[in-house]
């Protein structure tokens, strides 16, 4: 029943048996997305910054969160529904600042 219940989430194209290292940000404190993605193997999340803190998110935030990871971090995720409007024009920004890209799920 999870399985189904996470299936229209995963759908990051990867080789068989690859995780990649990402950061998720919005949604709730425990995102049932995030959860889904990482549960069938479509993302190890180094960082999950729920909503009620990217209002405070910054380049230097975002930074440490890369470089604190063991793995490489090549992606953001962005639970875009579970982002406040008025806090996305920021967010993007400083995802661009420092140059790190994101998905949308």
């Amino acid at each position: 029943m999870l399985t189904q219940r996470c299936m229209p989430i995963a759908n990051f194209s990867k080789p068989a048996n690859f995780c990649s290292a990402v950061i998720g940000i919005g949604g709730t404190h425990y995102n049932q997305k995030f959860t889904c993605m990482a549960l069938v193997g479509e993302a190890i999340f180094g960082h999950i910054i729920p909503k009620h803190v990217v209002s405070n998110l910054d380049s230097e935030m975002l930074t440490q969160c890369r470089t604190k990871t063991f793995e490489k971090v090549m992606l953001a995720v962005l639970d875009w529904k579970g982002i406040r409007s008025e806090d996305k024009p920021k967010l993007l920004a400083a995802l661009q600042d420092v140059g790190l890209p994101f998905k949308r799920v």
